[in-house]
């Protein structure tokens, strides 16, 4: 694919992560490894048996989506828009 360059693996990094560009615009691509044979369209990475038989940098790529679905689950009025994601951009528009 020729749209990807600069491909390289972040072996230092907290969670797994893969960091290259596509097209030109940089991406940091976190990895998950569940215990699924196939991964289902609808797949709730909220639901703790995704977590079963997992290692650890695996825990905690999927925590922090998970962290922030819950914080968009609990706080309302939260409207998303621009660059930041995860965490950080739901602890920075949360409403209480």
């Amino acid at each position: 694919m020729e749209e990807v360059t600069e491909l390289q693996p972040i072996l230092d990094a907290h969670v797994p992560v893969m960091k290259f560009k596509f097209d030109g615009i940089s991406i940091d691509l976190l990895y998950a490894s569940v215990s699924l044979l196939v991964v289902p369209d609808n797949l709730d990475i909220s639901d703790v048996s995704v977590l079963y038989d997992v290692d650890e940098p695996t825990v905690r790529s999927l925590n922090g989506c998970r962290v922030t679905d819950q914080i968009l689950k609990h706080v309302p009025n939260v409207e998303a828009a621009g660059f930041l994601g995860g965490v950080n951009w739901a602890l920075l528009v949360a409403r209480v």
